[in-house]
């Protein structure tokens, strides 16, 4: 499968390598402390919070233990450990996929969904998470080794879907984000090392699914109450794309009271969830989302 996307131009998701790669320069330790009934401390490391805890309980659970205690601390290794992986993972795509041409894209600090997200802050669950220290000297790196390049008020992502739609035969996008799934065109996740085709009629059930089920990642809320399995139930067996966003449509109308209430919200999700395409009338200008239906 991989000889299907080798020589094309590869369109990579500079957001995720920039993350990934300065996280890996940061590491958290854990330390469980013990005292048994003897008033003896014993310190037992650990290099994942899971393997700590289950050993934490399974430590109260023993005769004679009267007290623990988990501890952790982060470590974080020079800068030139993260740009080492930057340049290992960039290099070994460029090995593996052997493209005509490479393109990495980048997400500004602000673009236009900040403004369009009235429900929820568009990824403001994120905001007191910590970022990685080197994040951005990460993204420098890319910019000026690689030739990354930022998007004018839209995402990585955006950039991506644009060109990918642009020529699907011809470009690959390289992400481990499932937000692209709904671009149809090759898909190479580096990470599970898969290649996958999406058709027009995957990517529109994956778009609609989103559209129920919101996206947790990036704070947008969808349809509460419905998961992935509710909505492949909602969706399963629809012809089309009209079909499709008939069904979603008629959830949404029945959350409301009014259907310009439900046509509002609609559209909120849909223009947070939509990766933007190419549009072959005004090519200077991205395709946003249009219904394939009157919404009434």
């Amino acid at each position: 499968m991989l000889d299907k996307i080798k020589n094309k131009h590869i369109l990579i998701d500079g957001d995720i390598i920039k993350y990934r790669c300065a996280a890996s320069a940061e590491k958290t330790r854990y330390l469980v402390e013990t005292i048994n009934s003897l008033n003896i401390r014993d310190y037992d490391p650990f290099d994942s919070h899971g393997e700590a805890h289950k050993f934490s309980v399974e430590q109260q659970k023993k005769n004679g233990v009267q007290f623990t205690q988990m501890w952790n601390r982060k470590e974080v290794e020079p800068l030139e450990f993260a740009l080492q992986a930057c340049k290992t993972t960039i290099d070994a795509l460029l090995t593996k996929l052997e493209p005509s041409k490479t393109s990495i894209f980048l997400s500004p600090s602000r673009n236009f969904r900040d403004d369009i997200a009235r429900t929820k802050p568009y990824k403001g669950n994120r905001a007191h998470v910590p970022k990685p220290k080197y994040l951005k000297e990460v993204e420098q790196y890319l910019v000026k080794q690689y030739g990354a390049t930022f998007g004018s008020n839209v995402e990585a992502d955006d950039e991506i879907g644009v060109a990918l739609s642009k020529d699907p035969t011809g470009t690959v996008s390289v992400s481990i984000d499932k937000d692209l799934l709904q671009v149809p065109g090759w898909h190479y996740n580096w990470v599970k090392d898969t290649v996958q085709q999406v058709t027009s009629k995957a990517g529109d059930f994956s778009f609609y699914t989103q559209m129920l089920t919101g996206d947790a990642t990036d704070n947008v809320p969808g349809i509460n109450g419905i998961g992935t399995r509710g909505a492949d139930r909602l969706l399963k067996g629809a012809q089309s794309k009209a079909e499709l966003c008939s069904r979603v449509w008629n959830v949404y109308r029945g959350e409301f009271n009014t259907a310009d209430k439900a046509r509002a919200y609609f559209f909120e999700q849909a223009q947070l969830l939509w990766i933007l395409r190419y549009n072959p009338e005004i090519p200077s200008m991205a395709k946003q989302y249009s219904p394939p239906i009157e919404l009434k």
